[in-house]
């Protein structure tokens, strides 16, 4: 049965809301690492979305320094 990753999505938005835009990025991986090993997706439009938030946080946190 595959995990959900709703908490997960909560969580990262909390760390970035709270300014933990590294660990909010590593959050998002752990869900995509989910959606594709859990769920099987690979190309669908929520890997597309994961994969863009974590290139946006990764942005943040480059802009940051």
């Amino acid at each position: 049965k595959p995990r959900f990753v709703d908490a997960l999505q909560a969580i990262a938005m909390i760390r970035e809301i709270r300014g933990d835009y590294r660990e909010a990025a590593d959050t998002w991986r752990r869900v995509l690492d989910a959606q594709k090993t859990e769920w099987g997706l690979t190309e669908e439009t929520e890997v597309q979305e994961t994969e863009r938030q974590i290139r946006r946080l990764e942005e943040r946190e480059r802009n940051r320094a």
